[in-house]
């Protein structure tokens, strides 16, 4: 049996979100998943990932999401022609444009939510209003996907259906972080790296959710106890010209133990030139960014938010979001060890993720809930 599944999300920037939907549309195929894509905005990095793919994928160009009534009927055109058998939301605009856009058609609706609320006071007040228009209009999904079980506990309690919820965590594609030796030289040779110096790695875009305020407070004691430490910070928005960054700039063992990179396209490499992550975010659902750490052989340093005490398990050091002095005891600790006893650390955590988050598996359980939607759909139809 294969199904058309169109997936409905905000942007395709270069996000954990963006990268797990190109990760299921691909492999899914292998399954009879057939995938299409609208994306609200306009083109972004993903979307050539996703057409190298021979995905389809249509942009409708919204530059906010008050432009959507005008965009709705242009999105409910773009559904009738791709006819899907299926509507998958993405995020919680994602979610809410799938929805409505799906409103007197026979087609069921799958919403994904990424998030978990352990700093709503963080999110924009559009971002509150539409979470809490989800919660309102959650009963007309016909299923709530969580990548965490902290994320599904947090939403059904201010009022998302719990009927319709489970949990799909994150797949990593493993073949994107074999990097060998090879590729560790030179990445460190081109960022003026020494090859005995331990590098610190932190992924993710600047955003007060992701902590980098706290990262940036706990940089300070472990490059003053520590002379052989490096700092790499990956991530859209990652440069002297935001905040944090910029309060920072005038103490110059930091700034000269830190390279702020931006958004970058080659992450698996700059892992694979990598000690150890960390990542000290105030909100998580599934860390995305932690996964693929761990799959590049990283010991990491979380804060405990979202799952990622279960993600980490026994291969790192988990700590309070928003402590900084602990973060840096963590990264202190992690870089007294030996580099045999990190890599240790790192094939335990390399082989978590083997076992528990591969791609392929975590694609196949979306299939196989796909399927499972559309042939109850089709059963109530014919009823």
């Amino acid at each position: 049996m294969t199904i058309r599944v169109v997936h409905v999300i905000t942007g395709l920037p270069v996000g954990g979100a963006e990268m797990v939907l190109l990760g299921i549309a691909t492999a899914g195929r292998e399954s009879g998943i057939e995938p299409a894509v609208i994306c609200l905005g306009s083109r972004g990095p993903v979307s050539e990932l996703l057409e190298q793919e021979n995905i389809v994928v249509h942009h409708l160009g919204m530059r906010s999401f008050w432009q959507f009534p005008v965009s709705l009927p242009q999105l409910r055109s773009v559904l009738r022609n791709l006819r899907p058998d299926l509507i998958q939301g993405w995020m919680y605009h994602g979610n809410l444009a799938a929805t409505v856009a799906s409103l007197g058609a026979d087609v069921p609706v799958a919403w994904n939510v990424r998030q978990s609320l352990h700093r709503v006071d963080l999110f924009k007040v559009t971002t509150r209003l539409t979470i809490r228009a989800n919660a309102g209009l959650s009963r007309r999904a016909n299923s709530i996907i969580y990548n965490s079980r902290v994320a599904r506990q947090q939403h059904e309690a201010i009022g998302f259906w719990p009927a319709l919820g489970m949990r799909i965590p994150n797949g990593v594609d493993l073949r994107r972080f074999s990097s060998d030796r090879g590729d560790r030289d030179r990445i460190r040779r081109n960022l003026n790296i020494a090859d005995d110096e331990t590098v610190i790695i932190s992924v993710g875009r600047v955003h007060p959710i992701k902590g980098h305020e706290v990262l940036m407070h706990a940089i300070g004691p472990v490059v003053n106890n520590s002379q052989n430490v490096r700092f790499l910070v990956v991530g859209k928005g990652a440069d002297l010209d935001s905040e944090p960054f910029s309060a920072f700039a005038a103490e110059a063992a930091i700034r000269e133990r830190t390279l702020l990179l931006g958004e970058r396209d080659n992450v698996a490499e700059l892992l694979a030139a990598a000690d150890i992550f960390v990542s000290a975010s105030h909100t998580e659902g599934f860390p995305n960014a932690v996964a693929e750490a761990m799959a590049a052989r990283l010991p990491c340093v979380v804060t405990d938010v979202g799952d990622s005490r279960l993600l980490v398990g026994d291969f790192g050091r988990i700590v309070a979001a928003g402590d900084a002095p602990a973060v840096a005891n963590a990264l202190l600790e992690m870089t007294l060890q030996s580099p045999r006893s990190r890599h240790e650390i790192g094939d335990g955590a390399r082989a978590r993720i083997e076992r528990k988050y591969s791609l392929p598996k975590v694609a196949q359980r979306y299939a196989d809930h796909y399927l499972r939607l559309v042939r109850g759909a089709n059963q109530t139809q014919s009823a």
